[in-house]
């Protein structure tokens, strides 16, 4: 029986065996993706979380191996992504209850530890590496999955965790076992700046989903450390910096010469997505009115 107070609402326990990974559904809170051995990927619906229902996205795929990540996609809520030792990463649809595509670097058959998705394009996904070998981070483009659109190399050692940021996706997050926690522009695979490195690894490190510049670090010796990438005295060190896009103007506006107006603003598209910024020419409609009454003060 519960008790009042306990902060514990439900145990459950449905994995063979140990989970790695757990994401929650952004569009459908009570939605949980979990991830664990033997590929297994369990969906969790907990809108009662004593009893919840519990199914998998679709059969499970080949090969036989560990899932490190699962990762539900920000636009699409009904499309969710894994990733494992294996090395191969699949994107379930889960109307269909099947795998839809796949997708493996054939030059480096590594573990992946993790996967992220681009907040602003539904079809891009980044995957990482733990193998000291081959600690890279890879964009992978699904409308051309054959090889990876882009490959980050600056980690000396195995990657651990990765996080996209929510509020500018030229913003990437990695920490490894080298002891760097690196954020990266990845449209150009160019290092932003460094965090400080501490005395152990970085396991986990996240954006805040709700303040721009904020950003947490867990490391094994831990600590929990909280990070403003607005705060110089923060530690944060690199010559890549670049305005962010929560201090872009999303609108604006300026008169030129006779009488035409110059205006830009973000367009927004059917499915939400950010479209071309785009800068129009206009020449505002004149008040009559106001000229006659100019014309009368002159005369």
């Amino acid at each position: 029986k519960q008790m009042q107070g306990e902060p514990l609402v439900a145990r459950v326990q449905k994995h063979k065996g140990p989970v790695r990974g757990l994401d929650f559904n952004s569009f459908k809170p009570n939605l949980l993706a979990s991830g664990a051995t033997e590929r297994e990927i369990l969906i969790w619906d907990l809108a009662n979380p004593s009893t919840p229902n519990v199914y998998t996205p679709g059969a499970p795929t080949q090969p036989l191996s560990d899932i490190t990540c699962v990762a539900w996609n920000g636009k699409v809520e009904h499309i969710l992504a894994s990733t494992g030792v294996s090395g191969t990463s699949v994107v379930w649809d889960l109307r269909q209850k099947r795998p839809v595509i796949s997708f493996t670097d054939s030059a480096t058959r590594t573990s992946r530890s993790v996967l992220a998705w681009n907040p602003d394009v539904a079809t891009q996904v980044m995957v990482a590496s733990d193998d000291d070998t081959t600690p890279i981070v890879q964009m992978w483009d699904l409308r051309n999955a054959h090889s990876p659109a882009r490959v980050l190399t600056g980690h000396a050692r195995g990657i651990l965790d990765m996080s996209w940021c929510p509020f500018d996706s030229s913003m990437l997050l990695t920490c490894g076992k080298d002891n760097r926690t690196i954020c990266w522009n990845p449209n150009t695979a160019e290092m932003m700046c460094d965090l400080p490195s501490g005395n152990n690894w970085n396991y986990d490190a996240r954006w805040s989903p709700k303040l721009p510049a904020i950003l947490a670090t867990g490391s094994f010796d831990g600590s929990v450390n909280v990070y403003s990438l607005t705060d110089t005295g923060s530690g944060a060190s690199g010559t890549a910096l670049q305005a962010p896009g929560w201090l872009k103007r999303p609108a604006g506006a300026s008169f030129g010469f006779g009488g035409q107006l110059a205006t830009f603003s973000k367009k927004v598209t059917a499915d939400g997505q950010a479209g071309t910024r785009t800068v129009a020419l206009r020449r505002p409609g004149t008040d009559q009115g106001l000229l006659q009454r100019a014309d009368e003060l002159n005369a």
